[in-house]
Formats: C-alpha cells, sequence, structure tokens
C-alpha cells in the first residue's frame, strides 16, 4: 500500500474543571491546565496563552513523535504556535483505541480546544490508482474494520457503532490545501492489514480508501 497522510477532525467540546476546586484553566493547585499538556516539557506560560480568551484553537494528536515532525517550524519545541491566525497545540497520545482515547481526553481536559485534528500516517489500498505517496487524505468518517469480519467468520455486535463522523466545516477547511489532497474514508483495523488480496476486499466492503 502506498504511504500517505491521514487527517480526521472533529469539532471538542469544552470539558469542565476536573476538580470542583479548580476552574476550566486551573487544576486544583493553580496550575494552568494548558501548561500541562505536552509529550515531554511544559508548555510555556506565554505561549499558551496565544487564543483571545485564553484557550487552544485546535489541538493535534498523533500516535507517535515522527508524525508530529512536520509540525515543528511552525509550533517550536514548545509543541504550541500560531497558525494562521489560531492557537495550535500538539500531543502525542499513543497507538491503540485505550492508550489513544485516554490521552486524547487528558488533552481535551488540559486545553479545552475549540477543534481536534487527528494526525498519521496512511496506506493506500490496491485499485486506486489516483493516490500517490505522501498524497494528503482528509477523512470525513472513520470505519472500525475487523478482518475477521470481513472475511465472514464473525460479527459486529448489533448495539456497536462502526462508523464515526468527521467535522464537515473543518474537513472543508482541510483540503482547500495545496497539496495533493483527497477526501476519502479511512477504515481503522486493530491489526495492520498485511495480505494483499484481503486489502483489495476492503474498499469494496467498508467505502474506505486508505487504513
Amino acid at each position: 500500500m502506498n504511504p500517505g497522510i491521514c487527517l480526521f477532525t472533529a469539532p471538542a467540546m469544552p470539558l469542565p474543571a476536573l476538580d470542583a476546586r479548580g476552574s476550566p484553566d486551573t487544576d486544583s493547585r493553580g496550575r494552568r491546565r494548558a501548561d500541562m499538556l505536552g509529550s515531554g516539557e511544559p508548555l510555556r506560560e506565554e505561549a499558551s496563552m496565544t487564543a483571545q480568551d485564553g484557550r487552544i484553537d485546535v489541538l493535534v494528536v498523533a500516535a507517535s513523535a515522527p508524525d508530529l515532525a512536520g509540525l515543528r517550524a511552525s509550533l517550536g519545541d514548545t509543541h504550541v504556535g500560531t497558525v494562521r491566525g489560531l492557537s495550535v497545540t500538539s500531543k502525542v497520545v499513543g497507538g491503540g483505541p485505550a492508550n489513544a482515547a485516554s490521552a486524547t481526553a487528558r488533552g481535551l481536559a488540559a486545553v479545552s480546544p475549540r477543534g481536534i485534528l487527528l494526525l498519521g500516517t496512511c496506506g493506500v489500498y490496491p485499485g486506486l490508482p489516483d493516490y500517490q505517496p505522501h498524497d494528503v487524505v482528509v477523512t470525513p468518517r472513520v470505519v472500525a474494520l475487523d478482518h475477521a469480519v470481513l472475511q465472514g467468520g464473525s460479527e459486529w455486535p448489533a448495539p456497536l457503532s462502526t462508523t464515526l463522523e468527521a467535522s464537515p466545516a473543518i474537513g472543508a477547511g482541510m483540503s482547500a490545501g495545496r497539496h495533493r489532497t483527497h477526501v476519502a474514508s479511512v477504515a481503522s483495523p486493530l491489526s495492520f492489514t498485511r495480505s494483499d488480496s484481503l486489502a483489495s476486499r476492503v474498499t469494496g466492503a467498508t467505502g474506505a480508501h486508505v487504513e
């Protein structure tokens, strides 16, 4: 599968304080939540106040630090900066649903962003010649993929939702860039698809172009 860059966007609901003695911007010890976020050193106090009301506009999350390397020119070593008038910060949340969900929730509580962007690399399924290496994919939805379900050996439980819709407004803005960009659904399996014959069935079964 050809490698690419995948973007998933969503609006973020502001979260209240985690401690009744604190506030949405500080914890019970008076520490700024924005300064508690990051994947290394604490954020600088002055950099964390780039939004007009003290909030971060966009939180960018990724599974690993290399996925965020391209943001260093804009955000620097503090992981905080201003991009086209928006205050942006980034956070490594790790791989796997449990790790990523927990770390992302902590990031949302720390900075209460207006929107969140999941950034990562992806592979393109066979039979899609319009894609080239390093193309950008902005996805309107993420589809859960289970290889056993795909092959008819198991099924999803009826109450389980297997799709997650992205923010149309944020997605439209992200897809308007100058780089080669595609708008397509993304499959999210628990394990990488390594079989070409299996990979060739995913698009027809799920509508996803990449994983």
